[in-house]
C-alpha cells in the first residue's frame, strides 16, 4: 500500500521547488541591487528587493548568503 510519507513527499517537493525559485529570484534582486551601490537608506533598488524577500518570508540566511556572494564576487574571490 501508499504510506502516508509517500503523499507528503510529493507535496513537500512541490512546494520546494517553488521555494527555491522565489529564493533564487530574490537573490537575484539583492545581488542588482547591490551593484547600484550604497545601503538600503540610500538605494531604493536594494530596499525594495529587501522589503520584497520579507514580503516572500526569504529566510535570512538566503538573504546573508546572497549579500556575501556579492561581496565575494566584487572582491574577486571565488565562490
Amino acid at each position: 500500500g501508499h504510506s502516508k510519507w509517500h503523499n507528503i513527499r510529493h507535496k513537500k517537493a512541490a512546494g520546494d521547488a517553488q521555494k527555491s525559485v522565489v529564493n533564487a529570484k530574490v537573490s537575484q534582486q539583492i545581488k542588482t541591487a547591490l551593484n547600484q551601490g550604497g545601503n538600503s537608506d540610500s538605494n531604493a533598488l536594494l530596499k525594495k528587493a529587501l522589503d520584497k524577500a520579507k514580503e516572500m518570508k526569504v529566510p535570512k540566511a538566503i538573504i546573508d548568503r546572497a549579500i556575501q556572494k556579492y561581496e565575494q564576487a566584487k572582491d574577486g574571490g571565488s565562490g
